[in-house]
């Protein structure tokens, strides 16, 4: 339910009376339909690896900024600054 955004009982009620075999089948063809758009992102990112470790490298150090800030203020907090 939570993959096409429906409350679980109305799916439920669209499900009732087919067979296991069926529904596994609809839920494949939900679940690919919805990962297939990550997957082509997630290949046109590992294609272009030099602009894979750019954002990687950024990443690292937007977190490395920001969590030396939120650092320093736990250590002078309790006492460490």
């Amino acid at each position: 339910s939570q993959l096409v955004g429906k409350d679980f009982k109305q799916v439920l009620s669209e499900k009732d009376g087919m067979s296991y075999a069926d529904f596994k089948r609809d839920l494949a063809e939900t679940a690919v339909s919805i990962l297939s758009p990550i997957r082509k992102k997630y290949d046109e990112f590992y294609k272009d690896k030099e602009n894979l470790k750019k954002i990687l490298r950024e990443g690292v150090e937007f977190a490395k900024k920001r969590s030396s800030a939120k650092l320093d203020k736990v250590k002078k907090t309790v006492g460490l600054a």
